[in-house]
């Protein structure tokens, strides 16, 4: 519980004590099985049905001459299925693949 204190017509002052589970939305954190070493976790808010990703088939969009690191097969995933992404990795760990 916290307290809760609203400015009413920028004169009067109301509070009351509230659960902050009444005034949050629930949003859903969904962990994702990735098949190489690679967290990957998804944010729901409630009104929104989480649907896995689909592999893509065909060709990627761009192809790289070195292989990618699994977060980077992810990440690419998630944009290939029209998700938002972010990544989170140690500077020169290779960020910017998925964004080009």
């Amino acid at each position: 519980m916290f307290h809760c204190v609203m400015l009413l017509n920028d004169i009067c002052f109301f509070s009351f004590l509230c659960s902050i589970n009444e005034i949050l939305p629930r949003i859903k954190v969904h962990t994702v099985e990735t098949l190489e070493a690679c967290t990957h976790e998804v944010a729901v808010p409630p009104q929104i049905e989480y649907l896995p990703l689909k592999q893509i088939t065909g060709k990627p969009a761009k192809e790289y001459k070195f292989i990618l690191d699994p977060f980077q097969k992810e990440a690419i995933l998630c944009i290939d299925n029209n998700q938002s992404v972010l990544v989170s990795a140690h500077t020169s760990a290779g960020k910017t693949v998925v964004a080009e």
